[in-house]
């Protein structure tokens, strides 16, 4: 495929079911020219199985023995990609229509941007995620959790410090600029960490509403088990640097 637009690079873990329900909707709604980029982490289920077996033309995979973490299998399906945009988005996410589209459509229309983020909405479309606030000390909120889908605020583009992993779009160049992701990070903060990184070369985050996708959040085993050593690695590196902005979106 020439002139690939997006690179979507996603990873597994098993949960099978969730990975195939991705992968259709990922098909049916993305309209521009993209790869898919499939990286399993060690899964133990029948995931290996189903990717060995998946062929499709705009498809790049790779199958790890063991689990390497998000960080580093992010990295590698970031070093497979061609794609002027990669897109990172989780297994366990029902993209909609023209998700991927409006993404690049933002970053487009505005000057540095470095990363923008999605909509992430629970299955009963009440909102899981509309950016990333941080309050004292050092917590990470996820803005209007649990509003309802049309909650005026959540409506609202906004310049932030950061979003989530779970669906983020950032031009290939500059990942590779600030290095990637940080492999010290064990599945969790390496998004946070990453936008950090993209802001500090003078790039802004931006929240973008129009790219909405369902979320069944977290549902790898062992997802927070390393929360409190990654929030020890966050604080030491961006020290001074993040603004408890939580009381700015009530």
């Amino acid at each position: 495929m020439k002139d690939i637009l997006f690179s979507i690079v996603i990873l597994t873990y098993n949960n099978l079911y969730f990975t195939e329900q991705c992968l259709k909707a990922v098909i049916a709604h993305t309209h521009s020219p993209y790869e898919l980029i499939l990286i399993d982490n060690g899964s133990t289920d029948a995931t290996v199985k189903f990717l060995k077996g998946l062929k499709l033309p705009f498809m790049k995979k790779k199958i790890n023995s063991m689990n390497l973490g998000f960080a580093k299998g992010g990295n590698q399906g970031a070093a497979l990609a061609e794609g002027k945009y990669l897109v990172f988005l989780n297994n366990d996410t029902l993209p909609e229509e023209n998700w991927v589209e409006e993404l690049g459509f933002a970053i487009e229309k505005f000057n540095r941007i470095g990363i923008v983020g999605s909509l992430l909405l629970f299955p009963d479309r009440t909102i899981q995620h509309s950016g990333v606030g941080f309050g004292p000390p050092y917590y990470v909120h996820h803005l209007y959790k649990g509003k309802e889908e049309t909650y005026p605020p959540a409506q609202t583009p906004r310049i932030l410090q950061a979003v989530t992993g779970a669906c983020l779009l950032i031009p290939r160049n500059l990942f590779f600029q600030v290095h990637g992701f940080e492999e010290n990070y064990l599945n969790g903060f390496e998004d946070l960490d990453l936008c950090f990184k993209v802001r500090k070369q003078g790039y802004r985050i931006l929240y973008w509403p129009k790219s909405v996708l369902v979320h069944f959040e977290s549902l790898s085993s062992g997802r927070k088990k390393w929360d409190e050593k990654n929030l020890q690695l966050f604080k030491e590196k961006w020290d001074g640097f993040v603004l408890q902005d939580i009381q700015f979106y009530p």
